[in-house]
């Protein structure tokens, strides 16, 4: 019996020792492991500071800087032209302006970037002063040979951002700076969101120096077409205060008419402007073909009285106003797209968490319909998420999850929508 209670106590204290063994391997193999990675990650790290210095030194900037302008021309999606200028610019102006050196400015200085130049930005001196003064003497300095009007040079700034993205609802007003200043016309068609008439164009150039151009514009319209200033501050207050897009039954060009009639009716109540054109603008945004122009102004007026008794009805739970653009449902067998717009700040808060992106950083672009975004939905599921600038009607990002770019067949789908709604296409 005794040698029995011996044996098992000798095989389990084998078992113990083999165990410990085991125990002290796994600690020696983890903490081999653990040196590995160490030494790969300290290798690595070594690999991208040399690759750095290395970038930095070929384009003549601080090592932060050149990765800066590198994530930024990634992110952007800058074509290698664009990259180019705006690394010469950084390398003229970055130790005078230091402010135009955060993402913020980048963005500015590429848009500068895709403008024809007049001079060279090494020959360019920092005048004392606000540093917003700075960066409009830059841009003078940069795209004008004369003097163009004060309100325009006025509104360049550098947009307080909080995403990495280039103002593309900015680049009209710096392409009227570039062709102004040297010796355009505001006759080309290429200029202006539609055509203006010549008194339109001498009201447009005598606008306040301290009036927003999309204002000096609206202005010009209503006074040009011979209504009062007193309209063309109470269109200030709508939707008008923006862009409108180049599709023709629902953009600028439409809304340009809708605006010439305006001001040749007589009688109109000013009050009831803001609410007429938002009532347009939602017929408009929903898909209806209705026309005030040819219609009396008591019509028109009566029309929106019923309007305004079931606004509740027509709004429903959405955030803000559909922006026009038409949807999609492709469907392929029992499988299917579809492309589907974000109305309120709940679908954007769920699209930011279902994607992993910041798109719920766009809350107040979106808010105010500088730009719309779409759901790529690929059987009822998320896929993608697309930015649309309604000032400009053009497809300006197409991600996927976690910014990731869209694959073969999903960019199919989405350019077959974007050519449906009349989008151009600028990067993926």
């Amino acid at each position: 019996m005794s040698g029995r209670m011996t044996q098992q106590k000798r095989k389990l204290a084998r078992r113990r020792a083999q165990d410990a063994q085991a125990k002290r391997c796994a600690e020696r193999r983890a903490a081999a492991e653990r040196e590995r990675r160490a030494l790969a990650a300290l290798a690595h790290h070594d690999h991208t500071s040399r690759r750095a210095r290395r970038d930095a030194r070929r384009d003549g900037l601080d090592s932060n800087l050149s990765q800066r302008l590198r994530h930024f021309s990634k992110v952007t999606g800058l074509p290698g032209k664009t990259q180019r200028r705006l690394r010469r610019m950084l390398r003229a102006v970055s130790t005078e302006l230091n402010t135009l050196t955060c993402y913020n400015g980048l963005a500015l200085l590429a848009l500068v970037a895709q403008q024809a130049w007049v001079r060279k930005p090494e020959q360019f001196s920092a005048p004392r002063g606000h540093h917003a003064a700075q960066h409009r003497a830059f841009v003078s300095h940069m795209l004008q040979r004369w003097p163009v009007p004060a309100f325009l040079t006025n509104a360049i700034q550098v947009i307080d951002d909080q995403v990495i993205r280039i103002p593309v609802e900015q680049a009209w007003v710096l392409r009227l700076v570039s062709r102004l200043g040297q010796g355009g016309s505001l006759a080309e068609r290429s200029l202006l969101p539609v055509p203006l008439t010549r008194k339109m164009q001498a009201v447009f150039r005598g606008s306040p120096a301290n009036m927003a151009p999309i204002a000096a514009l609206r202005r010009a319209q209503v006074v040009g077409a011979g209504g009062s200033e007193a309209l063309a501050r109470a269109l200030c207050q709508t939707h008008l205060t923006r862009l409108q897009g180049t599709d023709p039954q629902r953009g600028e060009p439409w809304w340009h008419g809708t605006i010439v009639w305006l001001a040749t009716r007589d009688g109109l109540p000013l009050e009831r402007v803001p609410f007429l054109v938002r009532w347009l603008w939602m017929l408009r945004s929903l898909g209806e073909d209705y026309d005030p122009r040819g219609r009396p102004l008591a019509s028109v007026l009566r029309r929106l009285d019923r309007f305004e008794s079931q606004r509740d009805l027509l709004c429903g739970d959405r955030d803000w106003e559909p922006s026009g653009l038409r949807g999609a449902v492709v469907r392929d067998g029992p499988r299917g797209w579809e492309v589907r717009e974000i109305l309120s700040r709940a679908d954007l808060l769920l699209e930011g968490q279902a994607m992993s992106h910041c798109a719920w950083q766009y809350h107040n672009r979106v808010q105010s319909r500088q730009v719309a975004l779409f759901s790529l939905r690929r059987d009822g599921k998320r896929f993608g998420t697309l930015e649309v600038s309604l000032a400009t009607s053009q497809l300006c990002q197409a991600k996927a999850r976690a910014n990731r770019p869209l694959p073969s067949e999903a960019r199919a789908v989405v350019r077959d929508w974007a050519d449906f709604n009349s989008l151009r296409v600028t990067r993926w």
